[in-house]
């Protein structure tokens, strides 16, 4: 959940709790749950307010209390940006080879299975999803688990497949 939306819910959980009142019983409220002062203003929280500044402070009295000071708007609440790092702080990428970037050029992504350096091209099947019985019925695997095509290939990692006659087997890429 977002920061400020959590931020919005504790504030309204703070202003619900401050308007509670004890149940009461027949047709009317009792006089203590009404709200003093009249009209109550509705105000977009994301929005600025029409005027920042703050009023002139009149004499403070008994009778007329200073009113409460008024915060300028801020900018929404939002994750703290990332402080840029100097450029002689971040590395360069390394170089792409031709095999990545022919493997770009036709759609796939250059990538590991996590558990080595090495990388492979991984393309997209375009019949991910459909369902499959065996191996031949696919352009890459059949996942035995689902019953449907891969949406890509070659599959990382260790899966159960089905292969052309069917047979469940697990297969392992690394």
């Amino acid at each position: 959940m977002p920061r400020r939306h959590l931020l919005a819910l504790l504030a309204a959980l703070s202003l619900a709790a401050c308007q509670m009142t004890l149940p009461f019983t027949g047709d009317k409220p009792p006089a203590s749950a009404a709200l003093p002062g009249g009209k109550i203003e509705v105000t977009v929280l994301d929005a600025a307010p029409a005027s920042t500044e703050i009023p002139a402070a009149a004499p403070a009295s008994a009778a007329n209390p200073p009113p409460a000071p008024v915060a300028k708007a801020e900018a929404p609440l939002s994750e703290p940006a990332a402080a840029p790092l100097p450029a002689a702080a971040i590395p360069p990428l390394p170089p792409k080879s031709a095999t990545q970037l022919r493997c770009e050029r036709q759609g796939g992504d250059w990538a590991s299975n996590n558990r080595s350096a090495l990388k492979t091209c991984v393309k997209p099947t375009g019949d991910g999803g459909k369902q499959c019985t065996r191996q031949t019925d696919c352009k890459g695997e059949c996942l035995a688990r689902s019953g449907t095509c891969a949406p890509i290939k070659p599959l990382l990692g260790c899966n159960d497949i089905l292969l052309a006659d069917g047979t469940r087997t697990t297969q392992c890429i690394e």
